[in-house]
């Protein structure tokens, strides 16, 4: 058996001891002197107060909870005791005789066995008042530390155990080599002998050089007494690494029983098992609240760096971010007392996202354009708004499709700072439940909805709206941005919207309160009605017959969100445009304008995004003008309601559905055709001939007008081939026009020539004099040729035109029409 005896720590409980005596009022004087007595006697009271509590660790093999306290005052008179319970605070002895008295305490558990000693000496003084504080100590000696660990046969090929034992604010004391390992019997001992104290013990129990188990936990050492841990470990238990898959998880939360520590020790927020992208934050809780020295989180074994709170998240951005069984430790001290908490989790794998056409609760309503007097709930100005037809959701976005595009879209490259979570009370990132999946998504910050619309755009094999770059050919992906505005443009908080673009986007303000006030386009729902209600808000009937919100949320189960759909609908058979969750919009919050508009967009710029519809827990007024903002980086009891535009008309200098801008509008409809598209300033080539010079392609290339530019390139490259036969080049310009192809979410583009010359003349008025289309100041070559030797080109600085040698080199961009 080893034996080892170490300087102990001795932990100290302090115990006010009041000595009072009839008449007595300061038995001190300022120069720590005590002032002369006087013949008469007098009483004493004992004060007692303790910080005594109950944690876990391995335990001495005695109840340690205190029952009562001796108290025995022992001086010139007659000695004097008395037993007190330990709810007891105070204990009076009555004619002490002036003189030194000696008090001693002794706490005592059920059994009687003294667990914690103190005593103390004070004059007790004629006329005067002596007090003094009795220090409680573990009492002196040392006790055994028993440990003994077990684990299933042939788990473990090479057992190996690295422990040690460090004293509170002591230096560590390897124990490892005291351990006896029987490979065999698959178990492992210590016994040693320690001073009385507390100890943090840190044990890895490994396979060879891999943890199969790690122990973080405090130990209380008492005088004679045993303190044992058994740990009989089941294959749950062991952390697997290699190739095989972990198993299914449990959580263990309190391994050892109660002992007297500085700590009782909560984990809030723990579930059993954790899906992969779930985010899970563990709130500590301490019995009693007060600050302790210093906090310690483990995970398998290993110190978390920088964590050292009462809080950790696990998921997305904390730790635990891949599958796996984590064990997780928490060691608490104050003092030289040490209190320890210890879970066991599995972080398990998920399965393939849904397809999106399994997903219930995604149809859209087109709102047919009109005009509406716009007006909110409290504020006196309004408009005339006209509004031009889109698409919304008839449901907020449910949970579960918030999950499934989520999940798809963290495969393909897109990142969000809050994964959602499902209604006001579900999990937050974790795989949708039977219960709850119907609920709308909560926690979400603006930044996230609109993240999320790209994401649900492109898994449907829409164009997304909203970008970084001014060409718009990188879709925002990504809504970890931190805190403040992000103001730059194409930043998160002022991204370059595709106006032209059929993916789903947040509504604006407007398209909002017009779908939410719709009736027949004539007659509107008034400002101080809730979406589809019968009388205005002050009507609880008619306000709870539509929306869910603090008067109604409460189901038996407490003021909560509600799956989506279970209130009437609006006119346009639209759900919970008012109640259940506020809905994030496009707008900036400011004053309305005081003029009509048109497709308002609210200001360019501003401080928070509107929200708008009241949530399940909210007393405001249940309107549909009640107006509501918050930071886009906050996420509260917030959701979301997509919409689209389904109008798909471009103007020019809009982009085009390959990416390029519009540089023509056929309004006369002169041509089978209506926009002509200039091809991305991506695909554009410098560098270039013509091709075939002395050689004449003929009339069927000397087009010149809008609408020529497809047969002149179709001619040229019948013409030259593969090569022009000048120079054998196979890079000229008609040719790369001709082949060019253009992939934009999903659709593939494949269409382009080389533009005539007033078509290149319209690319150059129409975009690159506007500053749009991303053209340099250089001269471009148009597919019309003048002669076996020249062709027109056109300069994008100053717009002049003329013949050029086709063994020229100049810049092409390609052009499309649809």
């Amino acid at each position: 058996m080893y034996r080892s005896y170490r300087h102990g720590i001795v932990p100290a409980v302090l115990i006010g001891v009041t000595l009072v005596l009839a008449g007595c009022q300061n038995p001190f004087k300022a120069d720590g002197s005590r002032s002369s007595p006087s013949p008469s006697g007098g009483s004493l009271t004992v004060s007692l107060e303790t910080s005594l509590v109950s944690g876990a660790t391995i335990l001495p093999e005695i109840e340690m909870e205190i029952e009562a306290y001796r108290v025995r005052v022992n001086g010139p008179g007659p000695v004097q005791s008395n037993r007190i319970n330990s709810s007891r605070t105070t204990v009076t002895f009555s004619d002490l005789a002036q003189g030194d008295w000696t008090v001693t305490v002794k706490a005592e558990n059920s059994d009687g066995v003294v667990v914690a000693y103190g005593s103390a000496t004070v004059e007790v003084e004629s006329g005067a008042t002596a007090k003094a504080d009795v220090a409680l100590y573990p009492l002196e000696g040392s006790g055994t530390l028993n440990i003994f660990i077990s684990w299933p046969q042939e788990s473990l090929d090479s057992p190996v155990i690295e422990a040690s034992l460090v004293p509170a604010g002591g230096s560590e004391h390897d124990i490892s080599g005291s351990f006896v390992i029987s490979p065999t019997d698959a178990e492992a001992s210590y016994t040693g002998l320690w001073d009385t104290g507390y100890y943090t013990l840190n044990l890895l129990l490994k396979d060879g050089d891999h943890v199969a188990w790690p122990l973080h936990v405090a130990v209380r050492i008492i005088e004679g007494e045993e303190s044992s841990g058994v740990f009989p470990l089941t294959e749950d238990d062991l952390l697997i690494y290699g190739e095989a898959p972990p198993p299914p998880g449990a959580i263990l939360v309190n391994l050892g029983g109660d002992l007297n520590n500085p700590y009782n020790i909560a984990l809030d927020g723990l579930v059993e098992n954790i899906d992969h992208g779930e985010v899970v934050t563990i709130e500590m809780t301490l019995d009693p609240a007060s600050e302790p020295d210093e906090i310690r989180w483990y995970l398998n074994g290993m110190v978390i760096p920088g964590e050292t709170g009462r809080s950790l998240r696990i998921g997305p951005s904390g730790v635990a971010s891949t599958p796996g069984t984590y064990w997780l430790s928490l060691v608490v001290s104050r003092g030289t007392m040490i209190s320890s908490r210890r879970v066991r989790f599995e972080v398990n794998p998920v399965g393939p996202y849904r397809d999106l056409s399994d997903i219930d609760f995604r149809e859209m309503v087109s709102v047919p354009g009109g005009v509406f007097r716009q007006r909110s709930e409290g504020e006196q100005n309004s408009f005339d708004h006209s509004i031009s037809s889109f698409e919304i959701a008839r449901y907020q976005v449910t949970y579960e499709l918030w999950y499934t595009v989520r999940r798809w879209a963290e495969d393909n490259g897109y990142g969000f700072a809050r994964p959602g979570r499902e209604g006001s009370r579900g999990r937050t990132g974790g795989q949708p439940t039977a219960q709850g999946r119907h609920e709308p998504v909560t926690m979400i910050s603006w930044r996230d909805a609109i993240v999320w619309m790209n994401a649900y755009s492109e898994m449907s094999g829409l164009s997304p709206v909203y970008y970084e770059d001014p060409e718009r050919t990188r879709p925002i992906r990504d809504s970890r941005a931190g805190n403040g505005i992000q103001g730059g443009e194409g930043a998160i908080d002022n991204p370059y919207l595709d106006r032209s673009a059929g993916g789903y986007r947040l509504p604006t303000e407007g398209e909002w309160q017009y779908g939410a006030s719709y009736q027949d386009g004539t007659n509107w729902t008034p400002h101080n009605y809730a979406s589809g209600a019968r009388a205005d808000h002050a009507d609880p009937a008619a306000t709870g017959a539509v929306a869910w919100h603090a008067g109604n949320s409460d189901t038996g189960e407490g003021k909560k969100t509600q799956p989506v759909g279970t209130k009437e609908a609006n006119q346009l058979g639209i759900h919970d445009m008012s109640g259940n969750v506020w809905e994030w919009v496009w707008d900036w919050r400011a004053e309305y304008p005081g003029e009509s508009q048109v497709d308002y967009r609210g200001p360019s710029f501003g401080g928070a995004r509107v929200l708008r519809g009241v949530g399940w827990d909210d007393t405001v007024p249940v309107t549909v003008g009640f107006r509501h903002e918050d930071y886009p980086w906050n996420a509260r009891g917030f959701g979301v309601r997509p919409a689209r535009t389904v109008d798909l008309s471009y103007g020019i200098g809009d982009f085009g559905p390959a990416g390029g801008r519009i540089a023509y509008v056929d309004e006369a409809d002169d041509f089978p055709w209506t926009y002509l598209e200039a091809a991305p300033a991506g695909t554009e080539w410098s560098g270039k001939p013509w091709g075939g010079y002395a050689t004449e392609v003929g009339l069927q290339a000397r087009g010149t007008a809008v609408g020529t530019g497809a047969s002149n390139t179709a001619e040229i490259v019948h013409t030259f081939g593969d090569v022009e036969p000048r120079n054998n080049r196979s890079d000229y310009a008609a040719r790369l026009a001709h082949d060019l192809i253009v992939e934009r979410n999903g659709t593939i583009f494949d269409d382009w020539f080389l533009p005539s010359r007033d078509e290149l003349n319209l690319m150059y008025e129409n975009l690159h004099a506007q500053g749009l289309g991303g053209f340099g100041d250089v001269n471009y070559w148009s597919s019309s040729e003048i002669s076996s030797l020249d062709a027109w080109r056109q300069s994008f600085d100053d717009g002049d035109r003329g013949e050029l040698g086709k063994s020229q080199i100049r810049r092409v961009r390609a052009a499309r029409v649809f």
